[in-house]
């Protein structure tokens, strides 16, 4: 099934993956391994995966990306679409089973994109927006983000573009870390705010400082220095403290804004939230 791509400025569909809109020209493909559909912005995550990145995945970020995606491996293949991919790490483990699906990712970083290339060669890659996915309604047969949305500066807008380019019939999984009225989470919020006004090497500073303390905090990756690198690990402390927009909505919130968009949650795992899969109806 061929892909198709619309503008993400006026909305008009790229008629047979030509990537050229007749208002706005033609959509590149960088030898990176992704097509442009966005300028490259400044912004923390711009650089992050440049300055973070690692030559092998954790085992422990993979055992919690195969966990988050054991509702859609269940599922018979599709075209499956990564929204925030970061470095590749939910597209390689799907890519290194037998899944014969065609995956799609999607992020604002070009580091990231380049890293998720290397390790997922046959992916679709795009430099996009989430909250204007250059996809056609319905084009996709799954669509998931993995803590991502959370950094969206609208990220309700995000989870409405990854509904409108799902299928009906189709899935939509998220995970977005809840709102904790817990000790470990005042501290990040004390260190929210404080954070993201330092320069970044004194974010990379207060981040060294955290990383020997990582196994004792409640991250969804359980990466920490006794399975992971200084660097990985340092890499996940970041993306908690050093952005400037990260929310944590409740349970409640984020099924509420599914389900208006006309979603039936299906799975929603209380051990692990928030983890959320619905089915398009």
């Amino acid at each position: 099934m061929t892909l198709l791509f619309r503008c993400p400025f006026c909305h008009v569909p790229l008629a047979d993956g030509s990537l050229i809109c007749p208002v706005h020209g033609s959509f590149t493909r960088s030898p990176y391994g992704f097509i442009s559909f966005l300028t490259p912005q400044s912004g923390y995550f711009s650089d992050h995966w440049s300055k973070n990145k690692v030559s092998e995945l954790p085992l422990a970020k993979i055992r919690a990306a195969e966990t988050f995606l054991k509702p859609l491996l269940a599922q018979p293949p599709g075209t499956w679409l990564d929204v925030g991919t970061g470095d590749g790490v939910h597209l390689h483990v799907i890519s290194s089973g037998q899944n014969q699906a065609r995956l799609v990712g999607l992020d604002i970083s070009i580091a990231a994109l380049a890293s998720c290339h290397q390790r997922v060669p046959d992916a679709t890659l795009m430099l996009a927006d989430s909250q204007v996915i250059p996809l056609c309604d319905g084009a996709v047969d799954a669509a998931f983000s993995f803590g991502v949305l959370a950094y969206v500066p609208d990220p309700w807008k995000a989870l409405a573009e990854m509904v409108r380019v799902t299928r009906k019939g189709g899935l939509v999984g998220i995970w977005i870390y809840p709102h904790t009225n817990t000790l470990p989470g005042y501290l990040l919020a004390l260190a929210r705010k404080i954070v993201p006004r330092l320069p970044r090497m004194l974010q990379n500073r207060v981040a060294d400082c955290i990383v020997p303390l990582l196994r004792l905090l409640p991250t969804a990756s359980g990466v920490h220095l006794g399975n992971a690198c200084w660097t990985a690990c340092r890499e996940v402390v970041l993306v908690n403290i050093a952005p400037s927009h990260l929310i944590f909505p409740t349970p409640h919130e984020v099924r509420a804004q599914i389900t208006a968009l006309g979603c039936r949650v299906i799975i929603e795992d209380s051990d692990r939230p928030i983890t959320l899969w619905a089915v398009k109806d």
